[in-house]
């Protein structure tokens, strides 16, 4: 089904404790929303705020370019940002994203899983494609599901302004 359908409707509308049996409310499709990952560099971010799902129910969704994101992601950790009462003095300028934890080893898994992003081989790409009218493309493997929470994190401060949902950013 992808973008995982069954959790965002269970997080959308509630449901019942697995473990329990007993009924949990849900925070409403005004606040939580399903983000799939497609491969359409032409279009690297699509908002649908209602769109029927392979089951005929309304579902909105954000759809991105897998590539994109990724590239969106490596951005985000490259730019920095200054200290609005030091302006522009390199000594007090940080990084953009900031991981925050008091011990190194609480992000380990993070910092292995960002260093496991790989990009699909062009060269064996080339080599499939015989018609000249097609171009190989640069195309990332599919992350980690750490490095996609980043990516959605990410990708929803980008949209806020663009839908009717509500978010709450610093």
């Amino acid at each position: 089904m992808g973008y995982s359908a069954n959790q965002v409707k269970i997080i959308q509308e509630g449901g019942f404790s697995v473990d329990s049996g007993e009924a949990f409310k849900g925070v409403t499709n005004n606040k939580f929303f399903g983000c799939r990952t497609i491969s359409d560099n032409t279009k690297p971010i699509q908002i649908f705020d209602e769109t029927t799902d392979e089951h005929g129910d309304q579902v909105g969704r954000i759809q991105i370019d897998k590539t994109s994101s990724i590239e969106l992601l490596i951005e985000s950790m490259e730019n920095i940002v200054f200290h609005p009462a030091y302006h522009k003095d390199k000594n007090r300028s940080r990084a953009k994203l900031i991981i925050p934890s008091k011990y190194d080893y609480e992000i380990d898994f993070l910092l292995t899983d960002l260093n496991n992003i790989t990009r699909k081989d062009i060269q064996d790409m080339e080599k499939i494609i015989s018609d000249p009218r097609q171009r190989p493309r640069k195309e990332y493997n599919h992350p980690p599901d750490s490095v996609m929470s980043l990516i959605y994190g990410i990708v929803a401060l980008k949209v806020k302004d663009q839908t009717k949902w509500h978010w709450v950013s610093g």
